[in-house]
């Protein structure tokens, strides 16, 4: 499962009170994915506590079992808004874009480059598979 489930992440969700406020920084590190998601479920069971929780994430597992969530209305739409940081290139301002989901937990838009290296390795990957498939099955005709 990783350490971080089993450290202070999961912990802090556990033992904290409503109205206390619990600052997660990248929680899925060093986690399978499969707990990954599982930290979505303790924090949703924290936030339905009443617990506020402020989570930095690069994990699209964690933020598509957030979303999950709010689809299968185990989590209220409104207690969640995820905020996009970027930055200007120019001036080296960082903007904040927030967005709030629906009841379909939509999340509006995505930064671009959100998941575009995960994409990017997918589609490599089925491009480099499907061509040696279709050599091995070229190889197996011609026998």
């Amino acid at each position: 499962m990783g350490v971080a489930l089993s450290q202070p992440v999961s912990y802090a969700l556990h033992w904290a009170a409503a109205g206390e406020v619990i600052y997660i920084e990248q929680p899925e590190l060093g986690l399978h994915p499969q707990a990954a998601a599982a930290i979505a479920e303790a924090l949703a069971h924290a936030v339905r506590r009443g617990v506020r929780a402020v989570l930095e994430t690069h994990s699209s597992i964690l933020l598509l079992a957030i979303q999950t969530l709010i689809a299968e209305q185990q989590l209220d739409h409104n207690l969640v808004v995820m905020h996009w940081f970027s930055r200007d290139p120019d001036s080296g301002v960082t903007k904040v874009d927030s967005h709030f989901p629906d009841t379909t937990s939509s999340l509006g838009n995505w930064p671009e480059d959100f998941d575009e290296t995960e994409l990017y390795w997918q589609r490599r990957y089925a491009r480099a598979s499907n061509a040696r498939l279709r050599e091995q099955q070229a190889l197996w005709q011609s026998w």
